[in-house]
């Protein structure tokens, strides 16, 4: 059975830190590294992270990539755009 692929955005990745939201957003992400289901991450949310705290960054770091998918948005990867490389 093929597993549910979640698209998530940047409010659910920082709702781990917030107080609000953290529960429900430990939770989801608890089940993504736990392989339960593929996360869909867009080329925009890896742009919005490159300036966010390092605790933020981690979460997304700590999913392994056996289950994240990255969607390209605007048919240019990331390793190929270069105003992506210069914000790195």
């Amino acid at each position: 059975m093929k597993k549910l692929r979640i698209y998530i955005d940047t409010s659910v990745i920082g709702g781990c830190l917030d107080d609000e939201f953290s529960v429900e957003s430990n939770n989801l992400i608890e089940l993504i590294k736990q392989e339960k289901f593929i996360l869909l991450i867009s080329e925009i949310i890896i742009n919005e992270l490159i300036d966010a705290p390092q605790a933020v960054k981690t979460i997304l770091l700590s999913i392994p990539q056996s289950v994240l998918e990255v969607i390209i948005l605007m048919g240019v990867s990331l390793r190929q755009n270069p105003l992506t490389m210069q914000l790195m």
